[in-house]
Formats: structure tokens, sequence, C-alpha cells
């Protein structure tokens, strides 16, 4: 900034030598400013610009925290939507378990062919259903206890292989999205 103001500075100089030699009789409608007057105004200039800047400056930043807050909401409300769905779910667990226990009983009776046929195609398309909203089962025998997704009621004595294996399953156990909405209850091996 300082080689501009010189460079109006010199340019000013030259004007007003032009001005003074145009003839000393005539009477000219400029204003003649002196070099300390035309620094002056050069810096107010300088310092609207500068304020000129700063204000560019707080309205960037301004329309930066507004996509966020705007990004924020949004995320919020899927968040909100998402794990609204979580309650729904839990409340269809009983549900499921007990299609379930109608098809384990009704496997026992030969004359109840035709109903569990139907339970099972029913207890199919439930579960199906919530698969696809994200509903997962946890698996449980066979895998190793994990405490953040099984809930172990006994310790049953086994093989030493079987120790800290899942060996039974009492109740299936649920998550939706990486979110526990139930935990399996099982059997440990000891």
């Amino acid at each position: 900034m300082s080689e501009h103001i010189k460079e109006v500075t010199e340019e000013a100089e030259v004007v007003t030598a032009e001005v003074e030699d145009t003839g000393a009789g005539e009477t000219a409608d400029v204003e003649i400013l002196t070099p300390e007057e035309m620094t002056d105004s050069i810096q107010a200039l300088e310092q609207e610009l500068a304020e000129k800047e700063e204000m560019v400056q707080q309205y960037v930043r301004l329309q930066a925290d507004f996509d966020n807050f705007r990004k924020r909401a949004r995320q919020e409300r899927e968040d909100t939507a998402k794990f609204a769905i979580c309650d729904g779910l839990t409340g269809l667990l009983p549900v499921l378990d007990n299609l379930e226990r109608a098809l384990a009983g009704g496997k026992t009776c030969a004359e109840a062919k035709d109903f569990v046929v139907g339970v099972e195609m029913v207890y199919r398309q439930l579960l199906d259903t919530l698969q696809n909203l994200g509903l997962e089962v946890i698996p449980a025998v066979g895998e190793a206890f994990d405490p953040q997704w099984h809930e172990a009621i006994a310790m049953v004595e086994g093989a030493a292989s079987q120790s800290g294996i899942v060996v039974e399953e009492l109740q299936k156990g649920y998550r939706f999205k990486d979110k526990l909405l139930r935990p399996s209850m099982v059997k440990v091996g000891q």
C-alpha cells in the first residue's frame, strides 16, 4: 500500500504543477490538496477498505456458521428418525418371540401342520421386513461370549474348547445399526 501512496502522491504533484502552469490568472474548479492532505485522504480510504474487508470476512464466517448449523440440524433429524425406529422395533421383539414359540410348539402337533406353515410364513415376512429396516439378529451359539451383545445367565460345564463360547441361546438378541436393542440371553461354556 505504501507504494500506492507514493504513486498517488507523485501523480498529485504532477497534476498540481500542471494546474499551476495553466495560467496565473485563471481560476480552476479543482481543489488542490497538499501532499499531507492527500496522504490523510488515502489513509482514510485505506481504513474504509480495511473495514469493508473485515465485514466481508465476517459475512464469510457467518455463512460458514450457518452452513455448519444446517448440516448439524440435518444430522440430528436423521438421527432422531433413525432411532425413533428403535422404539418401534423394540416393541415388536416380543411379537417375534411369540411367533417363534408358536412355531416351536406347533411342530410337535401333527394336526397343526397347516397352521404352523401359515405362522411360519407370517414370522418370515415380519422378520424380513424388520431386517430390511436394519434389524439384525445377534449371532450367539458357537460364538465367543461378548458382554456387549450377550447376557450370560448360566455357566455350563463342558469341554475345555468350549470355555468362553456360547453353547445355548435362550432368547435371541437384536441390534439396529450397531445399537443394542436387546442382548442375547445365553449359556456359556466354562
